[in-house]
């Protein structure tokens, strides 16, 4: 799949590379949101030139009709498919949009599965032209419960009308990580690649000890 980070990683446990876990009990991915084009290619067309088929248009699919549900109040305008392997959209445009559980391998033959379903007994599959995978969301949460003092951390963001704290760390840039302090479990969405796991994991320690910082200072004022 190559070494962009876009790519779907097949293998993505495997690149996960985890100094030290910590205080945490679990770091796991959630949902994968995979993007799929079908457009076609100059290569696509003489490819269809030399079978003498033209590759079919899963849009007009009778099987993808029956199946879905338009948007058509959207801009964007879209069929949409439930599947047991998540929810796929697909555009006029040619492109297709999955989210679900739970690996980037579960993203990959979700798709496969979908368009070998389109293509019914007799038809001709639509093959993809690319794949990637800009965003995966990953849930986790700590062995011992992180204490109610992080409201107080100058990275925290909370308001009575979400039962979350929003956390915005500068080394994870464009990233808000949610936690709940009921179960100590927290969401971090935006994930691109799964270098960027061992930052989270040191991040979330850290803050860890932090929040117990505050609360000794936080006796100590009293």
């Amino acid at each position: 799949m190559g070494s962009n980070s876009k790519h779907p990683q097949i293998m993505y446990a495997r690149n996960v590379k985890i100094s030290n876990q910590g205080q945490l009990k679990f770091l796991r991915r959630s949902n994968v949101v995979i993007h799929v084009s079908l457009k076609q290619t100059t290569q696509c067309m003489r490819r269809d030139t030399l079978i003498g088929k033209p590759a079919p248009d899963i849009a007009a699919n009778p099987r993808m009709l029956m199946a879905s549900s338009r948007e058509t109040g959207s801009p964007f305008c879209h069929d949409r498919v439930t599947t047991p392997l998540g929810k796929i959209l697909v555009f006029s445009t040619g492109n297709m949009i999955r989210a679900g559980k739970h690996t980037h391998s579960d993203a990959i033959y979700s798709i496969m599965s979908f368009l070998h379903w389109v293509r019914g007994s007799k038809g001709r599959m639509r093959w993809p032209l690319a794949m990637s995978t800009p965003n995966t969301v990953m849930t986790g949460m700590y062995t011992m419960p992180i204490h109610s003092a992080i409201k107080k951390h100058w990275m925290a963001v909370h308001t009575s009308k979400f039962p979350g704290i929003a956390l915005s760390p500068k080394s994870l840039d464009g990233m808000t990580i949610e936690l709940f302090l009921a179960q100590s479990k927290f969401i971090v969405p935006g994930v691109k690649m799964p270098a960027i796991l061992d930052t989270v994991v040191k991040l979330m320690n850290t803050l860890h000890e932090e929040a117990n910082d505050l609360a000794k200072v936080e006796t100590n004022s009293k």
